[in-house]
């Protein structure tokens, strides 16, 4: 887990050391969800997500499961706010709040987001649900300067790739891995690097500067 991202929830690699494969905790949430719509604020991010779990897993997504957006419900309903995140709407409703930016904490304040809008005659139409069957996708097909990658990942060999910093400003890293996974979410293309002591790298091909 990236240290710029561990600041923003807390997390880090200790905390998921030991934790369940992806493959058999989606195959429970799709279990789960079965016939639901799901919710999430700003839907569109977390569907991404989840879709490119899914496809990592090299597991179908349910063509009728949607997820609807309470961040745009909430913009069409709460029309005084004077910002639309999760957090500063709870604070503006008056909801108790606790561990932003962790899953359980967020989704008690998206259902209480929901059934506030509900109250106040808003209801999730169809343009406010997204579908996740066909978001994100398995490739093969590589930019030219990439396909060491392909060939890297048939033989099982281990690659090092020099990335791009994720804040601006910052120094180059290098990660090494056999690639195990190439997919698209639109015109973007992502690659995992298996790392060895169950580690996975994920990262955008935009960001690689070199393959050797």
């Amino acid at each position: 887990i990236p240290e710029g991202v561990s600041k923003i929830h807390g997390l880090s690699d200790a905390d998921v050391t030991g934790a369940p494969r992806a493959r058999e905790v989606l195959r429970k949430l799709l279990a789960f969800c079965d016939g639901a719509v799901l919710l999430a604020h700003n839907a569109t991010f977390d569907r991404d997500i989840l879709a490119t779990e899914l496809a990592r897993a090299d597991m179908r997504c349910p063509e009728p499961l949607k997820v609807g957006c309470t961040w745009r419900l909430a913009k069409r309903s709460i029309a005084v706010a004077p910002r639309y995140g999760l957090a500063a709407l709870a604070s503006h409703l008056g909801f108790p709040t606790e561990s932003p930016h962790r899953a359980l904490a967020d989704a008690e304040l998206t259902r209480r987001l929901y059934l506030e809008c509900l109250g106040r005659g808003a209801e999730l139409s169809d343009d406010l649900l997204f579908p996740l069957a066909g978001v994100v996708r398995r490739v093969r097909d590589l930019p030219r300067a990439l396909r060491p990658l392909r060939v890297a990942k048939a033989l099982g060999r281990a690659v090092t790739l020099t990335v791009a910093p994720l804040v601006e400003g910052g120094e180059p890293l290098e990660l090494r891995g056999i690639p195990t996974v190439f997919y698209a979410r639109g015109g973007d293309l992502g690659v995992d690097l298996d790392a060895g002591a169950g580690r996975v790298h994920s990262l955008g091909v935009e960001r690689v500067l070199s393959v050797r």
